[in-house]
């Protein structure tokens, strides 16, 4: 039987979603495990690749066509990049499914990247300038000019944040000389960006290429941003035809630039004034908590089970299909009726 071995960041912790999502896959397929990518390592014995499974303290040997889900990874933590580099590399040899691969997971993880894929696919998105680790008492010509261009308000935006950390908001260039001084301490390279006046935003929650639930995010009253960690409300939301046809051309755009697999990722947008639509993030680790409250669901079962028929209950399916031959019809006078 094929392995579904699930990923965690460090320990295992019941309150994340990895181990909900572990949780679920556990009681739909027995051969479920979960791995620290901080404390795992994968060996070669016995002719088979083999991963150390942390918390049952066992070495599993990986099978062809074995699934692997990873949400997320740290470049800091260098066991947990060099673990999925070995999953990469063995990856095509046996046939697994990843979710996702160190490559989709540094794309998701920064914000110029996933901004340059919208833009080269004509995929409407917000006035975008990667600022450079420049030291502004050296060089801050470059940081005043690109603000100038997009105009104040704008906003300021670590490559790597999440759940809203490293969304700043700037009004003026003395403030951005402040804010923009501690990133390049405490970042590195930044993102200044357009700011679009809306009071909510989209998060649109897919799985491959399947748009699943939709969720408006209303901004709060003391925060401009809308994530549900900063105190935004969330809402129902139902695509319209059009907006549903451009969530879906992006989906078709992933699928050619990553042909391996897209798991569950979140595609947020917003809506200016004069109602045009704005993409402006792709999530590879999305937070299901908002979601899961607003329909009244269980998204981590809902990822689960999703995984569970597209990797093994279907391909079990196929499988079974090409091994079994129907019996031929049989005439009538073919069969022997006589009585004893």
């Amino acid at each position: 039987m094929k392995n579904i071995f699930v990923f965690f960041k460090h320990k295992q912790s019941n309150d994340t979603t990895e181990y909900k999502i572990y949780k679920h896959l556990k009681e739909l397929y027995k051969n479920t495990h979960s791995v620290s990518l901080s404390f795992s390592s994968i060996i070669f014995k016995d002719d088979s690749y083999q991963i150390y499974c942390t918390f049952s303290k066992s070495f599993i040997p990986i099978q062809e066509g074995d699934i692997f889900i990873i949400r997320q990874i740290s470049k800091h933590y260098k066991n947990a990049v060099n673990l999925v580099n070995i999953i990469d590399n063995i990856k095509e040899e046996l046939e697994l499914t990843v979710y996702h691969s160190y490559d989709v997971i540094d794309f998701f993880n920064d914000k110029y990247a996933t901004y340059l894929f919208l833009k080269s696919n004509d995929i409407t998105t917000i006035p975008t300038i990667y600022i450079p680790k420049i030291s502004l008492k050296g060089n801050s010509t470059l940081l005043i000019n690109s603000a100038k261009q997009l105009g104040y308000p704008l906003i300021a935006k670590i490559l790597d944040g999440s759940q809203g950390n490293g969304v700043i908001k700037v009004e003026s260039e003395t403030q951005l000389r402040s804010i923009c001084d501690y990133l390049y301490k405490k970042s590195g390279p930044f993102l200044l960006q357009k700011y679009i006046r809306a009071q909510y935003d989209v998060r649109v929650f897919t799985f491959g290429e399947e748009i699943l639930f939709s969720m408006k995010r209303n901004r709060s009253d003391n925060d401009f941003r809308t994530n549900i960690s900063k105190g935004g409300l969330g809402e129902r939301y139902d695509l319209s035809k059009e907006e549903r046809q451009q969530v879906q051309d992006l989906l078709d755009a992933l699928q050619t630039r990553f042909p391996e697999q897209i798991g569950a990722i979140g595609i947020d947008f917003i809506k200016n004034e004069d109602d045009r639509l704005y993409f402006i993030e792709i999530n590879g680790s999305i937070g299901i908590e908002g979601i899961s409250k607003v329909f009244n669901i269980d998204m981590s079962k809902i990822i689960a089970k999703k995984i569970f028929e597209a990797n093994i209950k279907e391909k079990s399916i196929k499988e079974l299909s090409n091994t079994f031959s129907p019996p031929k019809n049989i005439e009538a006078n073919e069969l022997d009726l006589t009585e004893d």
